[in-house]
């Protein structure tokens, strides 16, 4: 985690740098929509013609009994020693790349994915060749698992029930890797006309444009 801190630090600053030799004027803090063309940021108020939203997302927990009990990708680049026995749950490329680099030192990794295979929003061919591979390979891969709940177990170990009754474990730490949620939280869209979907994103046309596009 030492090394981890270290190198997003130097990757800030080479950021910072960057944008200040570009003539780009940073400002550090919190930002909420006041009306289309005017975002406060702490006690600063800035005026555009344009403003992009480019706020990412963070990692999605699912509303699970024992949920807490998993950590998710930013818990991954914070641990400090490698588990023996990690299961990821997702099929996304994220949970992945998380799969193959535990595999790849050395701890015995299990990938349990809802349906068939992982990466099944891409092509077919595409997860079915990576499901066959992952298991030539040794690591786990467990498909049709729709978890229902994590538990831990007096010696801290941990499990993974699904919902048809079947358990996973035991295992050091078990990964979230089910998605990601926008991080719109506090920007106060609804002030500058732009509308989210049922999940949070913004609704755009095909041109990425909002509501309020002008």
């Amino acid at each position: 985690p030492r090394r981890c801190r270290s190198v997003f630090r130097s990757l800030n600053g080479i950021y910072a740098d960057n944008l200040a030799s570009s003539g780009v004027t940073l400002f550090e803090g919190n930002a909420r929509f006041l009306d289309g063309g005017h975002v406060a940021i702490a006690d600063k108020e800035v005026a555009a013609k344009q403003i992009l939203v480019a706020t990412g997302g963070r990692p999605e927990v699912p509303d699970l009994p024992g949920a807490e009990l998993g950590i998710t990708s930013d818990g991954f680049f914070a641990l400090t020693d490698r588990p023996d026995r990690a299961l990821v749950i997702g099929a996304g490329y994220i949970a992945v790349e998380l799969a193959g680099v535990l595999h790849a030192l050395g701890c015995d990794t299990t990938l349990a994915v809802r349906g068939e295979r992982p990466l099944r929003s891409f092509d077919p061919l595409l997860g079915e060749t990576l499901a066959t591979a992952m298991r030539e390979r040794g690591l786990n891969l467990r498909d049709g698992f729709t978890p229902a709940r994590l538990r831990e177990q007096a010696n801290g170990k941990l499990f993974a029930d699904d919902t048809a009754g079947h358990a996973l474990g035991p295992f050091d730490v078990i990964i979230w890797a089910v998605g990601r949620a926008p991080n719109v939280d506090g920007l106060a869209l609804g002030k500058a006309g732009v509308s989210t979907d049922k999940a949070g994103y913004i609704e755009t046309d095909e041109w990425q444009g909002t509501a309020c596009r002008t």
